[in-house]
């Protein structure tokens, strides 16, 4: 869906491939505008998008059509750009948070993974209105000015190193893809058990990257 093309995974048995593939509809639903817009091709060629909006790729490039009698696109001649109003199908926030923790779960090392053992059973809830990570779910996005800033996704997963104080929690996932990067915190980890400890006395989360080992 995001471009990948590398990063196979040979453990996921049918029920889990049923179950994750209705859970990144919304994913699917809350990118598409971005993805039509890049021509990020997927398993099923280049994703089109027919809203407010026609946008698809024909023969290597990108056609773009409004509808004359209730146009969408916003004109700036003065700055001779254009505005794109995209609009995104109907998803649930958690469900997508969810598919980015599956991706930094199925990246994760066996001498890792066993710490995330609730968190597994998080993203294995069908209800994504129960269970709420106790310092909440965060996600940094940030936007990129550019066409295919990102060509192909780029992933990254921090671990807090053993020396630092737990004032962060103890695993960040990053990806990019088109002109888009998010970076979400991966809940209900066992090693939070001193972050959770330190939020609760009143302190305040650093998410920096540099504090954390990289894989």
């Amino acid at each position: 869906m995001l471009g990948n093309k590398r990063l196979l995974s040979h453990y996921e048995c049918d029920s889990c491939n049923q179950f994750f593939s209705d859970m990144e509809n919304h994913l699917g639903n809350y990118t598409s505008f971005w993805r039509a817009v890049s021509q990020v091709r997927g398993k099923r060629g280049t994703p089109k998008y027919k809203k407010n909006l026609e946008i698809q790729s024909v023969d290597g490039q990108l056609r773009i059509g409004d509808y004359i009698d209730s146009p969408s696109i916003i004109h700036n001649d003065e700055n001779k750009e254009i505005i794109l109003p995209g609009v995104r199908e109907p998803y649930i926030p958690i469900a997508v948070y969810k598919c980015f923790v599956k991706m930094a779960l199925t990246l994760m090392p066996e001498s890792e993974i066993q710490h995330f053992k609730k968190t597994i059973e998080w993203v294995m809830e069908p209800d994504h209105s129960i269970k709420k990570c106790p310092f909440g779910l965060k996600a940094f996005v940030q936007f990129t000015p550019g066409f295919k800033v990102y060509p192909h996704p780029c992933n990254w997963l921090f671990f807090r190193k053993e020396n630092i104080e737990p004032h962060i929690p103890y695993s960040i996932y990053a990806v990019c893809f088109s002109s888009l990067m998010f970076q979400v915190t991966i809940p209900h980890c066992e090693c939070d058990i001193n972050f959770l400890t330190f939020l609760e006395k009143g302190g305040a989360s650093r998410n920096r990257c540099f504090a954390f080992a990289v894989l």
